[in-house]
């Protein structure tokens, strides 16, 4: 695909009756959260890992509960640190991470090492959605291309999900689940070296004082439709 620059003058632009090219980190972005989520078996298919090791429903249950919480603390940090220390650095970090921990999860017999792989595969899990949402509100200022690209990014975890789901059903039987983590963990491993070779070392991103970040929270706490849609 190509990741050259349309005629029309940024990225962000759309001219008319021309295609619009994107940048190629967001092209590497879309890819990676595809890949990711297409190969991401360990979420759908953690249940039934967890019933092949003879646990109990209770223990089950408070092991996807961890998974859960850790899903939920990996978004806010992952948005947190995008913002500090650059979407490049924190999803190297994060995928590099996933890929060390997930292999781990598939490993795990003992009850406290289980919680401790799961709540780390979760915090990393959908690392990479905070950071792209970040990028491309950093990279494209219009509304409507925003919303548009948005769109795209939705389609390709809804998509990938699906696959995850039909691949790790048939794949599941002769590999066993152990593998699909595996391959969970290879996608991930690829997706941070994807990231390291075409996101720029520098992120377009805005960086803000503390008082103007303070700004942005107070604002956006204070804002009720916010906390409608929340």
């Amino acid at each position: 695909m190509s990741t050259t620059a349309a005629p029309v003058g940024r990225p962000d632009q759309a001219g008319t009756g021309a295609t619009r090219r994107w940048p190629a980190a967001i092209w590497t972005l879309m890819a990676g959260t595809f890949l990711v989520r297409g190969l991401g078996f360990t979420y759908p298919f953690l249940p039934y890992h967890l019933n092949e090791l003879h646990l109990t429903t209770r223990t089950v249950s408070a092991i996807l509960a961890v998974f859960g919480a850790g899903w939920l603390l990996g978004s806010i940090l992952c948005g947190w640190l995008a913002d500090r220390i650059g979407h490049r650095t924190t999803l190297i970090t994060a995928m590099l991470l996933a890929g060390a921990v997930l292999p781990l999860l598939a490993q795990a017999h003992a009850v406290p090492a289980l919680f401790a792989a799961t709540f780390t595969s979760g915090i990393v899990y959908d690392a990479s959605r905070p950071v792209f949402t970040a990028a491309i509100a950093d990279t494209f200022p219009e509304d409507g291309i925003r919303a548009s690209v948005n769109a795209w990014r939705h389609f390709a975890v809804n998509v990938g999900a699906a696959v995850a789901g039909t691949a790790g059903g048939v794949l599941a039987g002769p590999l066993g689940i152990p593998a699909l983590i595996g391959i969970n963990a290879a996608a991930c491993a690829l997706f941070a070296l994807l990231v390291w070779r075409f996101l720029p070392a520098a992120d377009h991103q805005h960086h803000h004082t503390g008082e103007a970040r303070r700004n942005n929270y107070r604002a956006a706490l204070g804002d009720k439709d916010l906390w409608l849609l929340l």
